[in-house]
């Protein structure tokens, strides 16, 4: 193929900003705890910002839409993850770039497991070696599907994915 298959279909009812917008509120709603941060962090006008953002990637909320499909509970935890980066980052009072490009990487950090063989995936027994190794992967395999899918995602973010396993020592 001349460009990524994900170029070339589209998914008829796929996600929306506004309908990821209400999944975040949804997740958060469920624990008082994450309801009373998401509250005195102030962080919805942000979240907001960050999901016009990724909208201008729509091939990203297709990509998310398969991921919460195939992988519901990593899904969940994507969307934890961004959440939990925003308040985070809106905290230290980060500007609204910086922002977008963090919420992004932690929204899509967990792409590349779709690359990854499903009976790996799903496997209910300890990993092989081989298995393993496919399972460590996962993050180059994410960054390289975020750069391929959107020529213009900020550099950082690309590394973040490629790294979120890391230690801060460079081992992970």
């Amino acid at each position: 193929l001349a460009k990524p298959i994900e170029h070339c279909i589209t998914l008829e009812q796929g996600f929306t900003a506004e309908l990821v917008f209400g999944l975040v509120l949804q997740n958060i709603q469920n624990d008082p705890s994450f309801l009373a941060i998401h509250e005195q962090c102030n962080v919805e006008p942000a979240l907001i910002n960050c999901l016009k953002y990724v909208q201008e990637h729509k091939i990203l909320l297709q990509k998310l839409n398969v991921l919460a499909i195939q992988m519901p509970d990593v899904f969940d935890q994507s969307l934890f993850c961004a959440w939990m980066t925003l308040c985070a980052l809106t905290l230290e009072g980060r500007p609204q770039k910086e922002l977008n490009v963090a919420f992004l990487a932690a929204l899509t950090h967990d792409f590349g497991l779709l690359e990854v063989t499903p009976e790996i995936i799903f496997k209910t027994g300890e990993l092989e070696p081989g298995e393993w190794v496919a399972m460590q992967q996962h993050p180059l395999l994410g960054a390289r599907t975020l750069k391929n899918l959107c020529y213009d995602v900020d550099a950082t973010a690309i590394r973040a994915v490629a790294e979120h396993h890391e230690s801060p020592d460079g081992t992970g």
